[in-house]
């Protein structure tokens, strides 16, 4: 109860607060608008009355100024200048300036004798023609200037400076005193204004949000209660709440009624509009309807669960028995299809064997033609070879002799060599270098002589070995001709061979295609054993599903009827109480 008060105080708080603050600004708008406007009007009272003294006072001292000035009595203006300075406070200064800009007499004795001509602000002063007033450079001070004329004319100007302070200082007074007094109005306006809104407004509706509270916490007991006038806007809400306090304490009492079993009560909308009561008429007419219909569909139901339980209890028996057949069926057709796989497994490795043979013979019939292909050319080869040959033994023939010719010669060198010698002994010492000569050519005779001999010897194994090779490459020719005849027999056996491993490979494939054929066929017939086989089994578990849905049927109907029992309901004409 404590946190609701202290709600409702804070809720307070922020409805006075929002209902002020209108009234708060608009005040204060006011306030400030008729404050301004009084201040304005007062500054300009009294700068109009400051202006208006200020230009007599300027008046009357020009004039009285003017026969002194003529007779040039400085000291005497000094003193009235001064006179005229302390009888006005609003007066700041004062000079008397001759037409050359000379100061004759100031209230300050040190502007004497000085002249002020060194702006234009003080060469104007100069050129007035009457009273004339000018702003200065200073804030808040203005000028009078007033020609003086004396006896023979014009003969001087007057310069009066006045200030203002004194009229913004009693403008600044008259802001705070109407600036106190206008928010000590304020403050006792609000107080006031607070409190006959907390009187009027605030507390009944804190007495409403006190009583929403409670009901949105369930309790229906509590009534608003009404304060002053019920005609204004917080009355017409009182009552409000108080026929929804009303409607729902209805509603509730129903509500326990129809909790306790008694569907006989009747609850009247209080309007087209009243959803919950329109809502609740319709709950109970539909929940009357209802409970009628569940009445008689549970005999139906009963009914309907009997007939059930017998049908279900034939379905398993013939489930049961079909199952069992299956399952003899279905080990004969594993047998079977174990032999087919076993056939099949056979039938490709015979396609397999085939395959391979067939490649063999192709690879032999391509090597046969490969080797028949060499040995013809080694045949075409061979006659070359035999050409060549029998050059060979031509020329080693030719140099054989050419070999016997430079034989003789080196034979005759060296009869020569020694018929030499012999010339050389008979001639003695003259004869001793040529001598040695003849044992040279005697020396490289029988060199040549050995080496004519080895040459002999190497033509006559060339000779024979080209003989030798000249038979051989005839035999070897005679051999290829007769290797090219027996390939050509042995290239068309293979092909032969060829022709009956691809009518025993095609065959061979014909009865692996068809064992794979029927063991498909099998494995079909397999599967859709297996098919049968998973539904009969699907079928005995839904059977026994069904039967164990059954009795939660049965359970169901039993249960139902029990609730049913529980409801008293109006009969056909809304009067007798139904059990």
């Amino acid at each position: 109860m404590r946190l609701v008060q202290k709600e409702m105080a804070n809720q307070k708080l922020g409805i006075a607060a929002k209902i002020s603050i209108p009234f708060v600004v608009i005040s204060i708008i006011t306030l400030v608008l008729v404050g301004a406007g009084s201040l304005w009007q007062m500054n300009e009272a009294l700068l109009g009355s400051l202006d208006e003294k200020s230009e007599i006072l300027t008046s009357n001292l020009a004039l009285e100024l003017g026969d002194p000035l003529a007779m040039g009595e400085f000291d005497r203006i000094q003193t009235m200048l001064s006179a005229a300075q302390k009888s006005d406070p609003d007066l700041s200064y004062a000079l008397v300036v001759s037409p050359d800009g000379k100061v004759d007499a100031a209230t300050d004795r040190n502007m004497r004798n000085k002249f002020l001509i060194n702006d234009q602000f003080e060469r104007d002063a100069l050129t007035a023609k009457n009273l004339t007033k000018r702003k200065t450079k200073y804030d808040g001070l203005y000028e009078m200037v007033m020609p003086i004329s004396g006896a023979g004319g014009q003969t001087a100007f007057l310069r009066a400076g006045f200030s203002v302070a004194r009229v913004q200082m009693a403008v600044r007074l008259a802001e705070l005193l109407i600036a106190a007094i206008g928010l000590s109005s304020l403050i006792v306006g609000i107080l006031v204004y607070g409190a006959v809104v907390s009187t009027i407004i605030i507390k009944p509706i804190e007495d409403l949000v006190i009583v929403a509270k409670k009901i949105a916490e369930g309790d229906l007991e509590v009534v608003p209660q009404t304060r002053g006038s019920q005609d204004d806007e917080i009355g017409m809400l009182t009552t409000a709440f108080q026929t929804m306090s009303t409607s729902l304490r209805d509603l509730t009492l129903a509500a326990n009624q129809v909790a306790s079993g008694d569907l006989r009560v009747k609850v009247q909308p209080r309007s087209e509009r009243d959803m919950l009561g329109n809502a609740f008429a319709s709950m109970l007419n539909n929940l009357s309807e209802a409970t009628i219909q569940i009445s008689k569909a549970v005999g139906v139901l009963s009914e309907a669960v009997s007939e059930i339980m017998e049908s279900v209890s034939q379905s398993t028996s013939l489930t049961a028995e079909t199952a069992s057949a299956m399952a003899e069926t279905a080990a004969v057709v594993d047998q079977l299809r174990s032999t087919a796989q076993r056939s099949n497994t056979k039938a490709k490795e015979v396609s397999l064997t085939a395959v391979a043979a067939v490649e063999t013979a192709e690879a032999g019939n391509q090597a046969t033609v490969d080797t028949i292909a060499g040995i013809q050319l080694i045949a075409q080869e061979m006659g070359p070879i035999h050409a060549g040959m029998t050059r060979l033994s031509k020329r080693a023939q030719a140099i054989t002799e050419i070999v016997s010719t430079v034989d003789d010669i080196f034979r005759q060198l060296r009869l020569l060599s020694v018929n030499a010698t012999l010339e050389a002994s008979k001639a003695g010492e003259a004869g001793r270098g040529f001598a040695v000569v003849a044992f040279e050519v005697k020396e490289l005779s029988k060199q040549a002589k050995e080496a004519t001999a080895h040459i002999q010897e190497i033509l006559g194994d060339i000779q024979e070995a080209a003989r030798e090779a000249m038979i051989a490459v005839e035999s070897g020719k005679h051999a290829a001709e007769s290797a090219v005849r027996q390939s050509g027999q042995a290239k068309e056996s293979i092909i032969l061979l060829g022709h009956c491993l691809s009518e025993s490979e095609q065959a061979a494939n014909q009865i692996a295609r068809s064992s794979e054929e029927n063991l498909v066929g099998v494995a079909q017939v397999v599967a859709a054993i297996a098919d049968v086989k998973a539904g009969i089994d699907s079928n005995v578990t839904a059977t026994q599903k069904a039967e164990a849905a059954v009795g939660g049927l049965k359970h169901l109907e039993e249960v139902l009827g029990t609730l049913v029992t529980r409801y008293k309901l109006p009969d056909s004409n809304g009067q007798m109480p139904r059990t």
